[in-house]
């Protein structure tokens, strides 16, 4: 058993060194033999094949001679330590899922990946999944659980965006993908209340339920921003007068 950077015998592997006979297969004597050897087969002075018939000889030699003692049968043991290392290993994952159930689908329970948490029941076609690592940030357990519990994180440091570390909340919208509401939110939003259609040059922009548009739109402006689109692009929904003119500039 590895207890960090040391490897402890189990009680089966002791019970079994205690029933060898031959001394020289229990020492560290016969490595040595072998990795001299080794070395000398590598600059060309000993015969990998000499090795070889030498390494068959040894063995039918002690399967021969353990044959012929009379050792009792060893138990297989359930070691301790293993034990006790197996049911924290169990109580750690379990702790890990919190037996979260996947607030998409509702019906299964949330599973830890290698790189993200997901839907237990993706085979049967839920696609929900959250990143561990989101924006240049890695998310905590409980910052998990508050995002999957109650819908956003608290207000965190730490996110990414256009290279520059900001603060904000991480929050599933109503397609349940995540999406992360700056800190200085608030005063973008009122800000964008004020922004002028690019299309038709009178208009303002209103926000939707799934995008943004022209207050002009009866009078024929077709000028559309969905938010989707601004989430891939730009990691945010929310629609700021830098994003109008880089938005411009794009179409």
């Amino acid at each position: 058993v590895r207890e960090r950077k040391n490897l402890l015998p189990t009680t089966t592997g002791i019970d079994l060194i205690n029933t060898i006979s031959n001394d020289l297969l229990k020492s560290v004597e016969l490595t040595g033999i072998w990795e001299r050897k080794l070395r000398l087969i590598e600059k060309g002075k000993y015969e990998a094949k000499s090795f070889m018939d030498e390494m068959k000889t040894m063995v039918t030699d002690l399967v021969v001679e353990v044959k012929k003692e009379n050792n009792a049968a060893i138990p297989i043991h359930k070691d301790e330590k293993l034990q006790t290392k197996n049911l924290k290993t169990n109580q750690k994952l379990k702790s890990e899922t919190n037996d979260l159930t996947c607030p998409k689908c509702k019906q299964f329970p949330l599973i830890k990946g290698n790189t993200a948490y997901g839907c237990a029941g993706y085979k049967e076609g839920c696609d929900f999944k959250i990143n561990f690592v989101n924006y240049g940030k890695k998310l905590s357990q409980n910052q998990f659980d508050d995002l999957i519990c109650k819908g956003k994180t608290p207000l965190l440091k730490g996110f990414i965006i256009n290279k520059q570390k900001v603060s904000g909340r991480l929050q599933l919208n109503d397609r349940f993908q995540l999406i992360l509401l700056q800190d200085n939110a608030p005063a973008r939003k009122s800000k964008e209340a004020g922004l002028n259609c690019p299309n038709c040059k009178t208009g303002k922009i209103l926000k939707g339920k799934s995008a943004y548009g022209c207050s002009r739109f009866r009078e024929g402006c077709h000028f559309l921003i969905r938010f989707d689109k601004l989430l891939k692009k730009y990691n945010t929904d929310v629609l700021t007068e830098e994003i109008l003119l880089m938005w411009e500039k794009r179409e």
